[in-house]
């Protein structure tokens, strides 16, 4: 079965956003090789996924070299 979003769509959750960006990534960027660079990325954004989903979060998008991620809350 197909799940579609439509215009109009949406839902309150209460969550926690957690926004982080990789500091110096410019500088980092200049200085490594291009292959050194996306190895770097590549396991800035495993570890951080990683953190995330380990404890109950989902990471909803990397830009760039940063990451929005939501931790749903547990209201009673």
């Amino acid at each position: 079965m197909d799940t579609y979003i439509e215009r109009g769509d949406g839902r309150l959750i209460d969550c926690a956003l957690w926004y982080c960006d990789l500091r110096g990534s410019t500088r980092l960027a200049e200085a490594l090789s291009h292959d050194e660079n996306l190895e770097l990325l590549n396991n800035y954004f495993a570890d951080t996924a990683g953190a995330v989903m380990g404890h109950d979060g989902d990471v909803l998008l990397f830009i760039g070299d940063a990451v929005l991620r939501y931790f749903p809350l547990m209201v009673k």
